[in-house]
């Protein structure tokens, strides 16, 4: 489903006010699903979405600083906490410079050793007898010499020229 310019300007006029994408969505009656494909094919909507969501977060922090400058200013008589704490984080959140700065100082004025080497375990050494047969000790001569054991010497075209015999079997 393609949005017209006016769906696209009522979406981005909807996020706006809020920074929210479901309710542009909303506004126009589709699913965020098409929302995103639409976004995903269109660089140039794509680009005044995400400003759109900026912008509306920023209201969002600018409406939470006047709703906390008219508690402090007696305007509003009996304050709901949750809607304080609401607007203090979205201005933590979204506006430069309200949270201020927190600085941790310290200062550590001693040396610190660590030793960390752990005894390596000792362990029995093992004696065990290896025992070589008299055929293994001819194949190995054999090795030796150069002599291929069990081996093909030539394949061309994939026919068998010659083939060595094992004949210590």
């Amino acid at each position: 489903m393609r949005l017209t310019k006016e769906q696209k300007d009522k979406i981005i006029l909807s996020i706006r006010e809020r920074g929210v994408k479901r309710d542009g969505c909303e506004s126009v009656g589709i699913t965020i699903h098409q929302l995103n494909d639409e976004i995903k094919l269109h660089k140039v909507f794509r680009k005044e979405v995400n400003e759109a969501v900026k912008e509306g977060r920023q209201n969002l922090a600018d409406r939470g600083q006047q709703y906390l400058a008219d508690v402090i200013d007696g305007k509003i008589a009996k304050s709901d906490k949750n809607a304080v704490t609401a607007a203090i984080a979205f201005n933590n959140a979204y506006t430069d410079g309200f949270k201020g700065k927190t600085t941790v100082q310290g200062n550590i004025n001693h040396d610190v050793r660590v030793i960390s080497a752990v005894p390596r375990p000792k362990y029995d050494e093992l004696k065990t007898e290896v025992t070589v047969s008299e055929i293994d000790k001819q194949k190995l001569k054999e090795l030796n010499s150069g002599k291929p054991i069990n081996t093909v010497d030539k394949v061309i075209e994939g026919e068998i020229i010659k083939e060595v015999e094992d004949d210590t079997n």
